[in-house]
């Protein structure tokens, strides 16, 4: 695991190193995020499994992008929750279990035109860092809310997730940059379950999001 962070991070500053001396595209993203775990096992200790549903929450960051044509490589710095929420229709109670990421994508991007509106699409791995992570539950009029680690509610997970990014979008132009609509989805490798049982958790994550990039000079 020790390797995995360090393969990661070495990733992130050798490419954000590289962008400063040929940048030629940087800018900024802010959206939603939608997240709904894939979860296996015996995780609710006999309970009946409750139905999940989508985790919705704001996301947003940076990036910044270097190449040659049509052909780029993009790292990216963004701020996005993952986890899953639980619905009980029938006891009107819901409840969910938030993680917050720094999560560093490093995308190799590829341009599909030249025209006055540019799709393009994106690929590549995604290195998420945990920031924070709580549970939240509410029903019968009550309500509770608790970080993950607070004693006595400590929970075996690993603090990092490494996924694989795929996604599509649109640059327009307007003023001296590009506005961007841009849809992503993440798929989450790790089981971020550290334990010796057979239980999985995996993220699922899409991502819609609008920004505004504008074009740098090549040194």
């Amino acid at each position: 695991m020790r390797m995995i962070r360090a393969v990661a991070l070495a990733t992130a500053i050798g490419a954000a190193s590289a962008a400063s001396a040929h940048a030629q595209v940087i800018g900024f993203r802010l959206g939603l995020s939608m997240s709904k775990a894939s979860i296996e096992g015996e995780i609710f200790e006999g309970a009946e499994d409750p139905d999940r549903t989508w985790l919705t929450a704001f996301t947003g960051g940076g990036f910044i992008r270097f190449g040659a044509g049509q052909i780029a490589i993009q790292p990216e710095l963004f701020y996005v929750t993952k986890g899953v929420k639980f619905e009980d229709e029938a006891n009107d109670a819901e409840g969910s279990l938030k993680l917050d990421y720094i999560e560093v994508p490093v995308l190799l991007f590829l341009g599909l035109g030249s025209g006055a509106s540019t799709p393009y699409v994106v690929v590549g791995p995604a290195f998420s860092f945990e920031a924070s992570c709580s549970v939240e539950a509410e029903g019968g009029g009550l309500s509770l809310e608790t970080d993950c680690d607070e004693e006595g509610a400590e929970d075996n997970r690993k603090k990092l997730d490494v996924g694989a990014m795929f996604g599509a979008g649109l640059a327009f132009p307007a003023g001296p940059g590009s506005i961007v609509v841009d849809g992503r989805f993440n798929l989450g490798l790790m089981n971020i379950i550290d334990d010796e049982t057979d239980d999985s958790f995996k993220h699922r994550t899409f991502s819609f999001t609008a920004g505004y990039q504008i074009p740098l000079g090549v040194r």
